[in-house]
């Protein structure tokens, strides 16, 4: 949804658009099961690039012709938009088939997320960094300790969300700490594309992404509207710094410990 009110109090919503348009480029990890690959992965991605970004913004579009960012929270935004777009047209049973259709969409998208950042991660990385056992896979080729190590460490860090006064404000903090580790990443390969690339535009290209990266990770620290006694505002800040800082050290001691 568009921000509204005072603009400052919602600079972390920028951010969480920004990552909303992130996430294609964990696609080439499944390149190996593609036909073609170097042609037909190539020409998808292209495709589904421009796809995804106009659905963004005709679904933008046709959510604020029905409904005000005031009546829809970030937990339950897409229900909450169903239900308004039911109620207004008469449509009972419309927010009924979206849950359903959301469900198998939700379902497939976890996958994804969950399998392609583990492969990327644990089968890519040469080995003696992490311990062996992360490195051990099923009769599927899928690293079965790493989505079972994955999965406990996702449950803790959910379950430390809890301390926040609301569960909009805990979704809030998941995705803001996601975003972080997500784009610090960026920031190196902005610095390697420059090193990289003879291109004429690369460093006016390169400065443009890494400002823009750099906005998204500062932008994710601002408070909510929402957040207005002191102690919450702190527990926000310190979960959104600690979550971060915690895998940053992590991955610096299984680098200085490799063997």
């Amino acid at each position: 949804m568009i921000p509204h009110d005072n603009i400052w109090h919602n600079l972390s919503t920028l951010t969480i658009i920004m990552f909303a348009m992130a996430g294609i480029e964990i696609i080439p990890t499944f390149a190996n099961s593609v036909k073609d690959a170097k042609k037909n992965l190539y020409y998808g991605l292209m495709f589904s690039a421009f796809i995804l970004l106009g659905l963004y913004i005709l679904g933008t579009i046709a959510l604020n012709l029905v409904a005000s960012p005031d009546t829809i929270n970030s937990a339950s935004g897409l229900m909450e938009a169903f239900e308004i777009i039911g109620h207004r047209f008469g449509w009972e049973w419309f927010p009924r088939l979206m849950a359903f259709l959301l469900t198998f969409a939700e379902l497939a998208a976890v996958s994804i997320w969950l399998l392609a950042p583990v492969v990327m991660f644990f089968k890519c990385t040469p080995r003696g960094i992490l311990p062996e056992w992360l490195h051990k896979t099923n009769k599927y080729d899928s690293p079965k300790n790493a989505l079972v190590f994955m999965g406990i460490l996702v449950t803790v860090i959910v379950l430390l969300t809890n301390f926040l006064p609301s569960v909009n404000l805990m979704y809030q903090a998941l995705i803001l700490m996601a975003t972080v580790l997500y784009f610090i990443p960026y920031l190196y390969l902005v610095v390697a594309y420059i090193k990289l690339m003879d291109s004429t535009y690369k460093y006016l290209l390169g400065f443009l992404v890494f400002i823009s990266t750099s906005l998204g990770i500062i932008f994710s620290f601002q408070p909510s509207s929402d957040l207005t006694g002191g102690y919450d505002i702190f527990i926000y800040e310190f979960e959104l710094i600690l979550g971060p800082v915690i895998f940053i050290f992590i991955g610096w001691l299984l680098y200085k410990f490799k063997r």
